[in-house]
């Protein structure tokens, strides 16, 4: 925190300028691509946070440039392009063009509630936590795939159960690998991650090889340095499920494609966790429960198990990939 010299109501009386405390720099970077329609819902609930000293950065990854670059300036927000496709591309770009102590990350489809941002930085008062992931509440629940998206979801008790996580939690590799923290339509990191982590891993994330897990990934690089990660459940986003059953079978299965292609990926280049990924690939094909944020079972089957079969096994070729095009 710093201080400025202001004045309070009243103290031009008396001629006294008192020291006030200026909380932490914040810059909330929405990350966006060919939604305008979300984009502008979720910059209008972003200008009504609460918090004092923040800033919002518009990373634009390849949309229509004028038009998003005018809907920024519409919000007073600043704006950056970035030609090259990737969500975890664009991430990194908003964390180089902002010089705030905190960065936060929103889904150009998300929609703070006024008091995220307070909640959040205040997680940072402990200066060992590095990250802060946040609670996703729907916008609706209504059609049935809707419904299908709540069932799944961990139960509300578990959704409001605040979590510290470093070396010394029981289970830390599983909760930071595998969703037991947070996602990436709420979250935020201390600056000084950048200095001892070099950002989201371009192979991951929506419009990369593997279209996920970025987000998990960056926690557990973080806890795996020694630092804490923190999911706090009252710095809420909502957030869309899908709407459809067609959209949402195919997210599921691409959701187990990209499961397979991450484990891959933690078992070839993180060979001394192999055998707390293996404890865990069993524990969940014998579908045993967990003691943190348990998903619950779906309701019905939601695709046919020859295609769930076929996504568990394309996964792993799909890193594989990405280290072919990394020689």
């Amino acid at each position: 925190m710093r201080l400025f010299a202001g004045r309070l109501r009243g103290a031009e009386e008396l001629g006294h300028v008192i020291p006030v405390i200026m909380p932490p720099s914040v810059s909330v970077v929405v990350c966006t691509r060919d939604r305008p329609a979300h984009l502008e819902n979720c910059l209008r609930a972003a200008q009504k946070l609460r918090y004092p000293n923040f800033e919002i950065l518009v990373v634009n990854n390849r949309s229509s440039e004028t038009q998003i670059l005018e809907m920024a300036g519409q919000f007073h927000a600043r704006y950056v392009y970035v030609p090259k496709p990737g969500l975890s591309i664009a991430r990194n770009a908003g964390a180089r063009a902002s010089s705030a102590e905190i960065i936060a990350y929103l889904d150009d489809d998300s929609l703070p509630e006024p008091h995220w941002l307070d909640h959040l930085v205040q997680e940072f008062r402990n200066p060992n936590v590095l990250a802060v992931a946040g609670r996703i509440e729907p916008v609706s629940v209504e059609t049935e795939a809707e419904l299908f998206c709540e069932e799944m979801s961990p139960p509300a008790e578990e959704r409001r159960r605040r979590l510290s996580v470093d070396r010394n939690t029981a289970d830390w590799f599983a909760i930071a690998n595998f969703g037991g923290i947070g996602i990436g339509c709420n979250m935020a990191f201390r600056r000084e991650a950048w200095s001892i982590w070099p950002g989201f891993d371009e192979r991951l994330g929506r419009g990369a090889c593997i279209g996920g897990s970025e987000e998990h990934f960056a926690f557990f690089s973080l806890i795996d340095k020694g630092y804490c990660v923190v999911y706090c459940p009252d710095a809420v986003v909502q957030h869309p499920y899908l709407h459809s059953m067609e959209g949402l079978r195919e997210r599921y299965l691409k959701d187990k494609a990209e499961a397979t292609a991450y484990a891959s990926l933690l078992f070839f280049e993180f060979p001394q966790y192999r055998k707390a990924l293996i404890r865990i690939l069993i524990a969940r094909w014998k579908r045993s429960p967990r003691a943190w944020r348990e998903r619950r079972r779906l309701p019905g089957r939601i695709a046919p198990k020859w295609r769930v079969l076929i996504a568990l096994l394309w996964g792993p070729v799909v890193y594989l990939k990405t280290r072919t095009s990394k020689t």
